[in-house]
């Protein structure tokens, strides 16, 4: 899962969704055993969260 979350993934690719609900899973399941791996997963999971998908709805215009 690192590795696929180190790589650059396009604004609009499914698999953030993904790795960002695998990791909350997996912290759920660990507690405080996930701590150790914070360092590694969080700086990317944070950027991740950050990024804005542009979305709109179809036929219409985007508002600048």
């Amino acid at each position: 899962m690192l590795q696929i979350q180190n790589s650059q993934l396009d604004k609009r690719d499914s698999q953030r969704i993904y790795l960002l609900s695998a990791w909350q899973r997996i912290c759920l399941l660990m507690k405080n055993e996930f701590g150790q791996f914070l360092p590694a997963v969080l700086p990317s999971v944070l950027s991740m969260a950050a990024l804005n998908p542009e979305m709109g709805v179809a036929g219409q215009e985007t508002l600048a």
